[in-house]
């Protein structure tokens, strides 16, 4: 094993987007630190033929982390990533397989921001869709029932603290951030 292992490996990243304050945050299984690079290892383990598993899981594998490079890059200013997706057998220790992928920060810095921008646009869309259902329930109870007074209900769209964690997207191949 390297001596620059580190295993379990906290990292977050926050800024402003769109009008949200974000904070994303996980735990990398394994980053090799060089002086000016990284080398992000994301560990599965499946039960059946790795192989079959990596093809069906490779997106949403690689998307999750494609973010944990981004986060740390982006704190140490380091501009090469390579990430190791490290395939382990339920059924057999022995059968590892790896896979290697390499990027530039400005590469991943892309994708972050790319699937940040597809998350928000779509909370956007479930925010307006919730601040609707609020105003007709407060239009109903008071225009329907004069007995209960109108309720107090305020409504901002300021700015909203998110925490997010990595979910793929079972209807495209991105993976998405959700909250």
């Amino acid at each position: 094993m390297n001596s620059n292992y580190k295993s379990e490996v906290f990292l977050s990243y926050e800024c402003e987007f769109n009008e949200f304050f974000v904070h994303i945050e996980g735990r990398a299984d394994g980053l090799i630190i060089n002086e000016d690079s990284i080398i992000v290892d994301e560990i599965k383990s499946c039960v059946g033929d790795i192989e079959e598993f990596h093809k069906r899981h490779e997106n949403w594998h690689l998307g999750q982390a494609k973010i944990y490079a981004f986060m740390y890059c982006n704190a140490h200013k380091i501009n090469d990533a390579t990430i190791v997706l490290t395939y382990i057998s339920q059924e057999d220790n022995n059968n590892v397989k790896k896979y290697f992928y390499s990027y530039k920060f400005t590469e991943l810095e892309t994708y972050f921001f790319e699937l940040l921008f597809e998350y928000l646009e779509f909370e956007k869309i479930v925010i307006r869709h919730k601040t609707k259902i609020r105003k007709n329930i407060k239009r109903n109870i008071y225009d329907n029932d004069k007995k209960y007074h109108k309720p107090n209900i305020k409504i901002s769209r300021v700015s909203k603290f998110y925490n997010f964690f990595l979910c793929q997207n079972k209807f495209s191949s991105k993976t998405l951030i959700l909250f």
